[in-house]
């Protein structure tokens, strides 16, 4: 060919000028016009350019598709860029995705090259436009890329961007010049195309060879023996099994051929199943370990388990084996747990405090969804676990799997227990013997020849007559009988038959086909011929029930309810049922039903009677042990009774010396301080100042990087969850033969044998009591002001010491972590303070409650064993009452559950409902080895059994049932035909689909339209992307949820019921985000049910709205394509199917789907929206979007309803659905009746009651008067009001009254009588009122002289009064002579001068200021200083008016020459006792020696000796002391009560220690001196010493000082100690007065003061003028440097700190 001609098949535009130039222009003109249309959007915003290429008006895939105009293509690219560098992906991302999806589908990239090779050939565009389109194609390419990976490589060819660069050459041969950085650019992005493309073929590759080497794995392993027995396997996870990294021994099922041998089905089955529930914790768990050792951010949910952090055991119940766990989570308040699917009873639970180094397993026991939304506490069974005790202190984490546990548990165990010799029907089982047989009982009847059975209850009108049916032989079935003559259609009449004549018999049964109703009749026709089949089994010694199986409780009480219409001798074992009917016929109603019928052997008896009093003492033993931790303070006795034995826990005398001190009164009561206040409370404060023991766990939320996002809580359905939790609680009764004879009175301390009030020195239980009692008292008795308030004050300090002590109490487990050794070693308790008080009292505790606890375990062992025994005897009895039954119903958990009963019932026969859902390994424990005859109703082309671990199901065949591996082995199958359930319209979406072919009965033709919509199935395609949970690993589609919900009210709107309309949904993301947006925008659907597919198997609705989530770019639609959800979600409705998805999706990745397209496309039912039909209007309107039922607001149209209303006025609302009768419309036009005679106008609103003419009328009156009234006011009843002149009866006078009114006491004239004293009376005239004027007073001024003035002053009173007294004043001269004002009628000789004067005191000639009339007293003189001389010749220090005694006297003397050691010492002048000084001179001058480290206790012990020691100290020596002391101490204020004295030599002399800071004295008696045999004091006389308080003790002298009652005497410079004092003074918050010009104290006043004493001089002066010797804080001393320097030479002991106490110096008294 020559060069420049071209092809006759070439694609140039310049090919054929002939008849097909027209046409060609034709399409280049429609182009033109398209370009038109888009140069108009290229300057428009980029949010409008997007929602304009996305929209119908401008079909972009199509312009696309067709494009060959350079112009277009680079205009299109611009847009494109505009939109990518634009906002716009971002504010509309399900547009932009839908660009993109246009894009992919469309050929834009493969014709790009040859349109621009014609450009250029052509020369149609300018070297700048041209490298502006090679640089806009390099941007998008780039951004598409990003976005969209997979898409981009899928829409942009492989050698794109080469052939693109290839182009260059051209381009320069027409003269365009295109700089090479283009290129460069252009070559970079093929590389980055090339590596995009190698990923995800090298993904899919490594996938592939992932599976081709797992399935060679699992290749080899099928043809391997098992390593070991699996009989010998725990059913309870290992360590080694969450541990495990390597592929676990576990073999596929076989499902195409039969098993070799029992071992090897039961071996498969097993680990199978085991695996099943392994799998999901185990990977949890290492992808938990992995995430913490990579630092990695943790989630609360990992795959599908869920993590929660902060649990602590917290109680356990001894009955039930039960521990209470808390969950520290504050999101728990947040959670609806009614609807949740977290913690669901029997959920596989792990725990650990080491990152599952090491863990425990339990199961949840009891969920209370009100308990763990307040306290996040829930109740778990701990597994294989023996001891625990270690643990319960620990925070732990806790791991969630999702797998109900009890049902594997169950299963796995009755499967090792399967053996060659008991397997039901084995050969049958193994697959070796699937061919048609009859079952034993009939072969045996039909070598009897007896195979006739009554058929009579299939008798109707249409059918044969009853007699005919009596007796049919049931082998020759189909000879003597048609289905017609039974009233069934053929494949029903064949499936009756199987179920009554085969071994093993299938009824496959596809949607709606009536799978139910012939198990049903043959569960009748088997039942009415039970006699027949059973009486005449010669080899049958036992009759049973027969055995009804189900997958779900639901199915199973629907099965139960259509039973019980031929028989009530029905019992339902497992949980409760949602139906009452079904509920009367449970287990536990059945026990109670025949409780006494039953004969209970004497072991039996006996065995039960055990077990209640080992019950009885359980929970005892157990309220014991829980009083002791948490509610009572126990007796030193009871202490002794249990720690006798325990040499770690007595020492040698520690708890011996404080038992000595007991009489039985409980001495550690006063010990521990419980009653007082204070003592508690600085016990609780120093608690709490220690540091806070954490466990050693290192895995607490505070340290772990949670996710900041935590997902979405997922809702579900309500009645789904209940469902799901109804499932798995057994409410069997068998607690009732354990704890109906369990009183919760034994919980109190009243009611227990092994423990009582003598027990315990203070309890909750008793101070409770106690403040009843006191409340009662006041409530019931009359006592005093003060008594009342006496006991308002005890019930508040008894509230407030309870709090303080249960806090304690509480606080004792960290206490017992502490070291007591140190404690320990002191022998005396009166020793230590009370913080070390209580930290021994928490080590006694911690040791009793050991030693109880392992009593209590004992006890648990033994009621196990006997629980066991009355357990196995019950279910003796049960099946006792079972065997009486017709039919035991049971769910496949339930056969698991109560497999001993099942093998005791020993059924021969079993039907299975649901069977093509049930696990094999479910379905063999069903079975019984008596098993004659097994019915499987089910279909396996719906919904299989569901595993927990997807890859089991996908590559081991753990998903096939036993009824579908028996079609697979060529079992014979009945198959039902023809389906009741669905218009003709929906199942011919599954035919011939998923179904070859299905009959339509003619009940399902006679269907009625569903209102309001055009079409009653139809699909709404769309392209709006789905949303991925990817923590969920879910999917969503908010714009399908929109839709989905919207329509749901539209057809509400329709007069549809809620329960006649359900939504179901394919993925559980979806479902809860319909869950969340119902209850925010949609609370009119609450009764709507939404749930998804899965769960709605064997369920129907007139309406179903399908909403199916997936749409995205890459065209993935997951489980869509599998054929059994696709079945059951399109086979649900009855009336009305409604879907929305994505097609164009579905159609491309699945057959099926595509099928159903062509269905669909077939009449008109699938689009991009909705077609309602307005049933008023019949207006069309369609809904692509939510937003768009707007438009259907009120269920109808957009058209005004314009229908006349009962009043007569036109409805004016938007066009509506309901109430079309307008009964409830409210017409709210302006009301246009008359309201009366008159054509008055109603003002109010139409739909309001007119009511009476409230117009004001002019009308006449009876009267003759004329008056303004209401219009519908009677003239003749209205009151008149003019005012008119009328004689007055009574009085006869003319006043004016109302025309209306009577002339009766209404004169107002005034009254012209005159009373006796000259008035005249102040009343109106009243005739009929007092006429004789007897009770009028008169009230004006009395106008007489006063009788009683010798002066003739007049009176000033009221006229009616009597005069009295003279009070006018006048002046008067006293006899003192000062002159005052005094009332005329006072006695001058009786009245006192007030006239202040000074006078001179005689007693002590002070001067003091009185009142004329008033000699004083001494007692009354105001001067501060007395001028006595007392009889020891001191001045007197006190004020003039307070007596003066020596025995006050405080001067200063010195002991000097009477003190043993020589020193010099001071005392107080009123303390001279010359008999003890001559007592002390005696004492000096003999040799007895002393006593060497002599300790002095608080006022409890004695010093043994001869010499009694008084001590007096200053509360200032307290902070110096301090700090030599070394033994604990409390804070200031409180005393530590002990003293230490040595000697240096036998001459006694004292070296103080000062630990404690207020006073200690000790009084002398003669009768002391007396000691008796043991050397203990005999003393009877009263004590009289002084407390520590200063308070004189009031008890015997030898008898132990109890605690002062007195009030406290502690006070500083801001306030005073209000309590009593012996309770610890609360300190004071106010500032320190500690202060100097040197030092100050910044801290509280009740604290330790942070400053020392100031060692500067004093600046004060003395008297004399000299400075002071002192130092700078202390009082200062009266002597003088100067003027008494002889005198200071001596030792003086003086005090650091002024305080309220003004003690100075240490005096020392001996007593002989």
């Amino acid at each position: 060919m020559k060069r420049g001609t071209l092809s006759k098949d070439s694609s140039s535009p310049y090919r054929g000028r002939g008849r097909g130039m027209r046409s060609a222009r034709n399409h280049y003109q429609g182009r033109r016009f398209e370009l038109e249309g888009l140069k108009t959007l290229k300057d428009e915003d980029p949010s409008i350019i997007l929602q304009s290429l996305t929209s119908k008006k401008i079909n972009l895939e199509k312009i696309l598709q067709e494009v060959a105009d350079i112009d277009c293509v680079s205009l299109i690219l611009k847009m494109f860029v505009r939109i990518s560098e634009s906002k716009a992906p971002d504010l509309l991302p399900n547009l932009f995705f839908h660009l993109l999806m246009i894009v992919k589908r469309s050929s834009f990239f493969k014709s790009f090259t040859g349109t621009l090779t014609q450009a250029a050939v052509a020369k149609k565009l300018e070297n700048s436009s041209l490298l502006e389109l090679h640089q806009d194609l390099v941007n998008f390419s780039i951004f598409f890329l990003n976005k969209a990976p997979s898409s981009a490589c899928e829409s942009v060819p492989e050698c794109f961007f080469e052939t693109v660069i290839q182009l260059k050459m051209i381009l320069q041969i027409n003269g365009y010049n295109i700089p090479s950085t283009i290129y460069d650019d252009i070559r970079q992005l093929n590389v980055r195309f090339k590596d995009a493309r190698s990923r995800l073929i090298g993904l899919n590759e490594v996938e592939g060879k992932n599976k081709l080497r797992r399935l060679a794995k699992i290749g080899e392993l099928s043809s391997m023996q098992p390593p070991d027995d699996f009989r010998e396997y725990s059913v309870i996870p290992t360590t080694e099994d969450l541990m495990a990294t390597d592929l676990q021994f576990i073999r596929p099922a076989i499902v195409d051929a039969p098993y070799k041998s029992v071992d090897d089905y039961l071996d498969i089955q097993f680990r199978l199943l085991r695996e099943d529930f392994i799998f999901p914790l185990r990977a949890g768990i290492q992808k938990y370990i992995d995430l913490k050792s990579k630092k990695k951010v943790l989630r609360t949910k990992i795959d599908d388990m869920r993590l929660y952090f902060g649990v602590e055991f917290i109680a356990y119940n001894v009955l039930q084996g039960t521990h209470t766990i808390c969950i520290a989570n504050d999101r728990f308040k947040k959670i609806a747990w009614e609807n949740s699917k977290r913690l669901l009873h029997g959920s596989l639970l792990c725990l650990s405090k080491d990152d599952f180094k090491t863990f425990l397993l339990a199961t949840v026991a009891k969920r209370d969804p009100e308990l763990l939304t307040k306290e996040g506490a829930i109740d778990i069974r701990l597994e294989n676990v023996t001891n625990f005790k270690s643990h319960m202190t620990a925070s732990f984490i806790l791991a969630e799997s999702s797998v109900y546990f009890e049902v594997y548990r169950n299963v796995l165990r009755v499967l090792q227990q399967i053996r060659d010799d008991n397997l039901p029907m084995k050969e049958l089982v193994l697959g070796k013997e699937v061919e048609e047989e009859l079952p034993l009982y009939l072969r045996t009847l039909k070598e009897m020849s007896y195979t006739y059975y009554d058929l009579s209850m299939f008798s109707t009108q249409d059918s044969m007559s009853a007699a005919l049916l009596k007796d049919v032989d049931v082998l020759k079935l189909d000879q003597v009988l048609i289905p017609e003559n039974l009233g069934l259609d053929l494949s029903q009449f064949q499936a009756l038959k199987a179920a009554l004549t085969q071994k093993l018999a299938i009824i496959h049964g596809p949607p709606g086909t009536g799978k139910t109703f012939i198990g049903l009749k043959a569960l009748e026709v088997l039942l009415v011929n039970k006699e027949v089949w059973e009486s005449k089994n010669i080899f049958l010694n036992t009759t049973g029930p027969i055995l009804i199986v189900c997958y779900t409780n639901h199915a199973l009480d629907q099965f139960v309810e259509g039973a019980l219409k031929f028989t009530g001798r029905i019992v339902r074992i497992g949980g409760r049922s949602k139906s009452e009917e079904v509920n009367r016929c449970s287990l536990f109603e059945l026990r109670k039903k025949h409780r006494g019928d039953v004969f209970r052997s004497n072991n039996h008896s006996a065995k039960r009677y055990e077990l209640r009093d080992i019950t009885r003492r359980l929970i005892e033993k157990d309220a014991v042990i829980h009083l002791i931790q948490r509610k009572v303070v126990i007796h030193e006795h009871f202490l002794w009774r249990n720690l006798a034995n325990d040499n770690s826990s007595l020492d040698e005398d520690f708890l011996p010396n404080l038992l000595s001190r007991s009489k039985g009164s409980g001495i550690i009561s006063s010990w521990l301080g419980l009653h007082s206040f204070n003592l508690l409370f600085s016990v609780l404060n120093a608690i709490a100042t220690k540091p806070v023991f954490l466990p050693a766990s290192d895995f607490k939320p505070s340290k772990l990087k949670l996710s900041q996002r935590d997902e979405e809580e997922e809702e579900y359905d309500k009645e789904e969850v209940e469902e799901l939790e109804r499932s798995r609680v057994f409410e069997d009764g068998k607690q009732a033969y354990v704890t109906h004879s369990v009183d919760p009175q034994y919980l109190k301390i009243d009611n227990m044998e092994e423990f009582s009030y003598s027990d315990v020195v203070w309890s909750q239980e008793g101070n409770r009591n106690d403040i009843e009692y006191w409340k009662d008292y006041g409530n019931q008795n009359e006592i005093s002001f003060r008594q009342k308030e006496s006991l308002t004050r005890n019930i508040q300090s008894a509230e407030k010491t309870e709090e303080l002590i249960l806090k304690l109490l509480a606080l004792l487990p960290s206490l017992q972590k502490e070291n007591t050794e140190l404690v320990m070693n002191f022998k005396n308790p009166w020793l230590l303070n009370m913080y070390q008080r209580w930290l021994v009292y928490a080590r006694w505790q911690q040791k009793v409650v050991r030693r109880l606890t392992d009593e209590r375990e004992a006890m648990e062992e033994e009621y196990r064993t006997l629980k066991d025994e009355v357990d196995d005897f019950a279910t003796e009895e049960d099946a006792s009452y079972c065997k009486q039954m017709d039919i035991v119903a049971a769910t496949t958990s339930g056969c698991a559950k109560y497999d001993k009963l099942i093998r005791h019932l020993s059924p021969k026969i079993v039907m299975m409902e649901e069977a093509a859902e049930i696990l094999e390994a479910h379905t063999l424990v069903s079975m019984t080895s008596a098993c004659e005859q097994l019915i499987l109703i089910g279909d396996h082309q719906q919904l299989r059994p569901t595993t927990a671990v997807y890859h089991l199901a996908k590559d081991y065949n753990l998903d096939v049932s036993f009824f579908e591996r028996m079609i697979r082995l060529g079992a014979p199958k009945s198959s039902l035909t023809v389906q009741h359930r669905m218009r003709p319209d929906i199942a011919r979406l599954i035919v011939p689909s998923i179904y070859p072919s299905l009959e339509n009965h003619p009940s399902v033709l006679d269907y009625p339209d569903i209102k309001g919509m055009k079409q009653n199935v139809f699909f709404l395609t769309h392209s709006v992307p789905e949303t991925e949970e990817t923590e969920a690993q879910s999917h969503l589609n908010p714009h399908e949820a929109e839709i989905a919900l919207g329509l749901s009210r539209y057809l509400i709107q329709q007069r549809y019921l809620p329960t006649q309309i359900t939504i179901l949904t394919t993925y559980s993301g979806q479902l809860h985000f319909l869950m969340q947006l119902r209850k925010r925008s949609f609370e009119s659907l609450a009764k709507v049910r939404i749930t998804v597919v899965d769960n709605f198997q064997g369920e129907e609705n007139d309406i179903i709205v399908l909403s199916l989530v997936r749409s995205n770019v890459d065209s993935k639609i997951g489980f869509l394509a599998i054929e059994n959800r696709i079945c059951v979600a399109l086979s649900r409705a009855k009336h009305g199917l409604y879907i929305i998805g994505n097609m164009d999706s579905l159609d491309t990745k699945s057959k099926i789907w595509q099928s159903i397209r062509t269905s669909l496309n077939d009449k008109n039912q699938i689009g991009n929206g909705f077609e309602l039909i307005c049933q008023v209007h019949g207006t069309i309107t369609t809904i692509e979007k939510g937003d768009d039922f707007i438009k259907v607001i009120e269920g109808g149209c957009m058209e005004k309803c314009n229908t006349p209303l009962p009043c007569g006025h036109i409805c004016t609302g938007v066009c509506h659905v309901s109430d079309r009768e307008h009964v409830k419309k409210q017409c709210t036009m302006k009301c246009e009746r008359f309201l009366c005679s008159h054509n008055h106008m109603c003002d109010k609103i139409c739909f309001e009651e007119c009511g009476k003419c409230f117009v004001k009328v002019e009308k006449s009156l009876p009267c003759g008067h004329g008056a303004t009234m209401k219009c519908h006011v009677d003239p003749n009843l209205y009151s008149c009001k003019q005012i008119v002149d009328k004689v007055i009866p009574d009085c006869g006078h003319v006043g004016k009254v109302r025309c209306s009114a009577k002339p009766e006491g209404c004169c107002e004239r005034p009254c012209d009588f005159r009373l006796d004293c000259g008035h005249s009376c102040p009343k109106t005239c009243h005739p009929s009122e007092d006429p004789e004027h007897v009770k009028v007073v008169c009230m004006k001024p009395c106008e007489r002289k006063n009788d009683h003035c010798k002066r003739n002053h007049p009176c000033r009173r009221v006229c009616s009064e009597e005069c009295g007294s003279c009070t006018e004043t006048i002046l008067f001269e006293l006899s003192c002579g000062h002159k005052t004002k005094i009332p005329c009628g006072k006695n001058i000789d009786a009245y006192k001068c007030p006239v202040k004067v000074k006078k001179t005191i005689e007693e002590c000639k002070h001067t003091l200021e009185v009142s004329c009339h008033i000699t004083p007293g001494k007692d009354e003189c105001k001067a501060k200083k007395c001028t006595t001389i007392l009889e020891c010749g001191h001045n007197c220090k006190k004020d003039c008016k307070s007596p003066c005694s020596a025995s006050d006297c405080n001067e200063l003397i010195s002991l000097s020459d009477i003190l043993p050691c020589g020193h010099n010492a001071y005392t107080y002048c009123k303390n001279r006792n010359e008999t003890l000084y001559a007592s002390l001179r005696a004492f000096s001058s003999s040799s007895t020696p002393l006593q060497r480290n002599m300790e002095a206790h608080c006022i409890s012990n004695r010093i043994k000796d001869k010499v009694r020691l008084a001590l007096y100290l200053s509360f200032e020596l307290l902070s110096s002391a301090l700090k030599t002391c070394s033994v604990p101490h409390f804070q200031r204020g409180i005393a530590s009560y002990h003293v230490h004295l040595g000697t240096a030599s036998e001459s006694f002399c004292p070296i103080i220690l000062i630990s404690f800071t207020v006073p200690y004295i000790l009084v002398k008696h003669a009768a002391c001196r007396v000691l008796g045999p043991g050397g203990e004091l005999q003393c009877n006389e009263k004590c009289g010493r002084q407390l520590v308080c200063g308070h004189i003790c009031e008890e015997s002298c030898s008898a132990t000082c109890p605690p002062c009652k007195g009030s406290c005497l502690v006070r500083c410079p801001h306030s005073r100690c209000k309590n009593k004092c012996s309770h610890i003074c609360a300190p004071c918050l106010e500032p320190c007065a500690w202060n100097c010009i040197h030092k100050k104290c910044n801290l509280k006043c009740g604290d330790m003061c942070e400053r020392g004493p100031c060692d500067e001089p004093c600046q004060e002066s003395l008297s004399c003028n000299h400075r002071c010797i002192g130092l700078c804080g202390e009082i200062c001393p009266k002597q003088c440097r100067i003027c008494n320097k002889a005198e200071i030479e001596e030792f003086v002991l003086l005090g650091t700190k002024l305080m309220p106490m003004q003690g100075l110096s240490l005096y020392l008294t001996v007593v002989m």
